[in-house]
């Protein structure tokens, strides 16, 4: 048998449109927005490149190309 889940274990449709409506959240979703656009752009200026280490430029890329699907995580939550 399956236990019911707590009301902070469900995110509902309504929840996700009351919190992207909330003034506060438009502005954290504006700053996401402009540093998803930074780090895309740092790295099309070859930020990550490092000409005396592949090593090093490939876990550079790898730790911005995190934080960019980290970031984009929260533009794309789903409701329960």
């Amino acid at each position: 048998m399956q236990q019911a889940k707590s009301p902070l274990e469900v995110l509902t449709k309504d929840d996700l449109v009351g919190w992207f409506m909330n003034p506060v959240t438009k502005k954290v979703r504006h700053k996401i927005e402009q540093e998803i656009a930074n780090i895309s752009r740092e790295m099309a200026l070859g930020f990550t490149l490092y000409l005396d280490s592949s090593d090093k430029t490939s876990m550079r890329t790898a730790r911005e190309v995190g934080k960019i699907e980290g970031l984009e995580f929260l533009f794309n939550i789903e409701p329960d």
